[in-house]
């Protein structure tokens, strides 16, 4: 149970700093968001702080998000926000991709130093090793992050964790900003191709089968 209780609250301190770094360069680069979320699923409150709402879900999966306002005016006409986030130059929407993660990296640096972006390189193979291979790799790759849950202190475990959630996110997934970086500098629409999306969806239940196996295999 401590186990847990330390890995969830590493999990929401990461996914928390990483929301208050991308609201701050959102402000920054003028890209208005209209929401930030906490957990998962329905919304059990919401409160709204001028125009941004706060937002609390029903699933305490350790998640926190920003979300920009559906653009329901046609881009061209007269009435269309100039600050809205899909009419932003492609510039400005890619590093508000990137610039979050980016300085969670450089927060990870501070505390670790180069053992961060090694760690960081790794963890592309490790993720996607890990759910094609769940016993062989899945499953060591398991045992050595509870090992450090309880071996490192709380910062540097932390940090170490912080290190594997960039670079899923740098993942080349819809759903995440290693796919929305490319995308935004090429696309031709404000949503990505049907295609797309699908074979995302895919590569996450792959990735979700194969983890979840894994986890079996150490429990077991």
């Amino acid at each position: 149970m401590i186990i847990f209780i330390t890995v969830w609250l590493a999990a929401m301190t990461i996914t928390a700093t990483h929301s208050l770094l991308g609201l701050g360069v959102s402000w920054g680069l003028d890209a208005k968001p209209s929401q930030i979320g906490v957990w998962i699923g329905p919304k059990l409150f919401e409160r709204r702080i001028g125009r941004v709402a706060l937002r609390l879900n029903w699933v305490p999966i350790p998640a926190t998000y920003i979300a920009f306002e559906p653009l329901d005016v046609d881009p061209d006409s007269p009435s269309a926000p100039a600050t809205h986030f899909d009419l932003l130059p492609a510039w400005r929407r890619v590093l508000v991709h990137v610039l979050p993660w980016a300085g969670l990296l450089a927060l990870c640096v501070a505390l670790l130093g180069t053992d961060a972006l090694s760690s960081t390189g790794r963890a592309f193979m490790q993720i996607v090793r890990g759910a094609v291979f769940p016993e062989s790799v899945g499953a060591p790759l398991i045992e050595r992050f509870v090992a450090l849950a309880r071996s490192e202190p709380g910062w540097r475990f932390g940090a170490l964790f912080a290190t594997k959630v960039i670079a899923f996110n740098l993942l080349p997934l819809p759903a995440v900003a290693g796919f929305q970086i490319p995308f935004q500098m090429l696309r031709r629409s404000r949503t990505p191709p049907a295609w797309a999306t699908s074979l995302g969806a895919l590569a996450v239940l792959a990735l979700a089968i194969g983890w979840g196996w894994a986890l079996v295999a150490f429990l077991t």
